[in-house]
């Protein structure tokens, strides 16, 4: 595949994972579900030991780990997560553009979107770095209904 054949296919799967979540949080305002995804993205990621925030983004398509990578300063990584409620805090700061979006939704469509999208196996093994309750997300209002 050519570099240019990588970059289109990128965009195609980017625009999957945008309507999918789209689809989850009753949005079609294009801006919001991606600072929806944004937000929880850079969440995990700063929230993650390095060598996990890189395994996170090592299967997800080049457009998503832009977005992922983007800002990320790994000499600051992780920050002090306790639990959920400090992961769900996070989001929100990120979110604050958009807060018409529930950080608790945003975070429980992304996880479940990254279930959905990536190795199922791998996800575990990132949810177990994180502390304990992030990995329930997953699991919070039912799986995503299929694309």
């Amino acid at each position: 595949m050519s570099g240019f054949g990588l970059f289109t296919r990128s965009v195609q799967d980017a625009n999957v994972w945008l309507d999918d979540l789209g689809r989850v949080l009753g949005s079609d305002d294009e801006r919001a579900i991606y600072a929806a995804l944004r937000a929880v993205l850079h969440a995990l990621r700063d929230g993650l030991p390095v060598d996990e925030a890189a395994k996170l983004a090592r299967h997800m398509p080049v457009l998503m780990r832009g977005i992922y990578f983007d800002g990320w300063d790994p000499a600051r990584q992780p920050l002090d997560i306790r639990d959920r409620i400090d992961l769900i805090q996070l989001v929100r700061a990120h979110l604050q553009p958009f807060p018409l979006i529930e950080a608790e939704d945003a975070a429980t469509a992304v996880v479940q979107l990254l279930f959905r999208h990536l190795d199922p196996d791998d996800m575990a093994e990132v949810m177990a770095a994180l502390p304990d309750g992030v990995g329930e997300l997953a699991l919070r209002h039912g799986p995503l209904a299929p694309a």
